[in-house]
């Protein structure tokens, strides 16, 4: 199991953002790893959703694409997603 890292990143970065990192335009992709050097919040659905779209959409090897996810986990600052942080989520958007 992984320990917490703390960040200095005050942005959590989703999915969608996470595997503009695989697009073609390069400005994108640029835009990304900027993004991920600031050690930014994700949370392990991110994690999870990434390696599904690299294995499924992008048709990455499982080796690959979990190496993906290894490569989150230990450059980001990684959330677990829990009934204290949902309901905790839950109270602040109302």
């Amino acid at each position: 199991m992984t320990a917490m890292k703390r960040t200095n990143a005050n942005f959590f970065v989703d999915s969608n953002i996470v595997l503009y990192a695989f697009d073609n335009a390069t400005f994108k992709n640029e835009i990304v790893f900027d993004l991920i050097k600031k050690k930014p919040v994700i949370s392990t659905q991110v994690v999870m959703e990434s390696i599904n779209i690299c294995i499924k959409r992008f048709k990455l090897s499982k080796e690959v694409a979990y190496q993906n996810g290894i490569n989150l986990i230990d450059t980001c600052s990684l959330k677990l997603i829990d009934e204290t942080t949902l309901l905790s989520a839950f109270k602040i958007s109302l």
